[in-house]
């Protein structure tokens, strides 16, 4: 299937523009000289990226749709869209990635991305260290829904929601993408995959343009780490944190087990991508807290 190439000026359909992964893919998209129509359920929704995205005006289209669980919700804003950046999607159990779209409207699309998650491919783990691939899929949250119903455990729905969404897909060209999604019992041994928001959306943007990824279904992960491992890090990256304050270290294999992982090489080889390391992350991120003044006082 023909994929679409970025400074071409064509037009990318961006559902969830305004969420936090959202921002940075509609960011890539106008770099990279495409025209975004952003679809929001509100010109309220859409104010903060307007002044952000003030000085690409001209490449960006506004689109409502205040109830994409409708059907033909999206009619208006896949008009003359040559491809479709999927981030937002309704916990409702419908089958199919976009289940409100006709499908006559999609024969001009050239591709499809659709953001999914690692709880899709998730399922129950009984003894570590289990890494998951694309291949597993999380269908013992279908079924526990489809017996409960409405009792059924709220996490599993979630995770049914996303598995019935990719299932669902019909014949388009479409790439699925699953970043990780935390997994915890206990917050002391808690443990959990790592994606760089900048990374997953770099990856978003590639999947327009890369005609391997048609038809692939790709982990975006950059692998699991401790909850001491993430407080040594920082520790190490900002040792006087707070003032009068010792932010303290610990020995993470003493008191947390990593239960899963994510295999995430198929989608670095696949879309070419190098993800950040978690010094960069975490060197950046507190940097941003602290122009925002989030790290005056202890927080706990």
């Amino acid at each position: 299937m023909p994929t679409i190439a970025a400074n071409t000026g064509l037009r990318v359909l961006l559902t969830g523009a305004n969420g936090f992964i959202g921002i940075w893919v509609f960011r890539i998209l106008l770099e990279q000289g495409y025209t975004v129509r952003a679809a929001v359920r509100s010109l309220e929704k859409s104010k903060r990226l307007k002044e952000r995205f003030a000085s690409y005006s001209d490449k960006v289209e506004w689109v409502i749709v205040k109830d994409m669980t409708k059907d033909g919700a999206f009619d208006d804003a896949l008009k003359d869209v040559d491809a479709i950046v999927h981030m937002a999607s309704p916990v409702n159990g419908t089958p199919g990635p976009i289940p409100m779209v006709r499908d006559p409207l999609l024969t001009k699309v050239k591709r499809v991305v659709l953001t999914s998650s690692c709880a899709a491919i998730t399922a129950t783990v009984e003894k570590p260290t289990r890494i998951f691939t694309e291949d597993d899929w999380g269908d013992e949250f279908v079924e526990a829904c489809q017996a409960q119903g409405k009792d059924a455990n709220e996490r599993f729905k979630y995770r049914a929601s996303k598995v019935l969404a990719e299932r669902g897909k019909i014949g388009w060209d479409l790439v699925v993408l699953n970043p990780p999604l935390e997994v915890s019992d206990d917050f002391l041994k808690h443990t959990y995959s790592t994606i760089d928001v900048r990374d997953i959306a770099t990856a978003h943007v590639a999947s327009l343009s890369n005609e391997k990824a048609g038809g692939e279904r790709l982990i975006i992960s950059n692998g699991a780490i401790k909850v001491q491992e993430t407080r040594n890090l920082i520790a190490s990256l900002k040792p006087n944190l707070y003032t009068n304050h010792i932010f303290p270290r610990g020995k993470p294999e003493l008191n947390s087990t990593i239960l899963l992982d994510y295999n995430g090489e198929k989608g670095k080889r696949i879309l070419g991508i190098k993800y950040r390391s978690r010094e960069e992350t975490f060197t950046d991120t507190l940097a941003d807290f602290e122009a925002r003044g989030w790290l005056e006082k202890p927080v706990y």
